[in-house]
């Protein structure tokens, strides 16, 4: 995130001081979850040791997807569509791939 964020080399001074901060951390701390297999993958291959890194997905519960919040059936109807996203709006995320694919779903 750093490397996006600030467009530094992967193989430069600060992101090599950046991946010995995370790597050190990451040799302190007991355990480690993220949030992604990748990223647990990413991790691992900068040197972090497997069987301390847990993958715990960002997603809803099973409870929530049963019982999903619905708009109010008061509210008068809107002739709008909107896309709401959580965190932050990078490149990696890849938030150009659906702002492009709009125009197909909208058909």
């Amino acid at each position: 995130m750093f490397h996006d964020r600030f467009h530094a080399k992967l193989d430069g001074k600060v992101m090599r001081l950046m991946i010995g901060i995370e790597q050190h951390t990451l040799r302190f701390a007991d355990a480690t979850v993220t949030c992604t297999e990748q990223m647990r993958q990413a991790l691992i291959a900068r040197g972090a040791d497997p069987d301390k890194i847990s993958v715990m997905l960002n997603v809803n519960s099973s409870e929530t997807l049963h019982n999903p919040v619905l708009p109010d059936p008061a509210d008068q109807a809107r002739d709008e569509f909107r896309i709401i996203t959580h965190g932050t709006i990078i490149r990696r995320y890849g938030h150009e791939v659906l702002i492009k694919a709009m125009v197909h779903v909208m058909d």
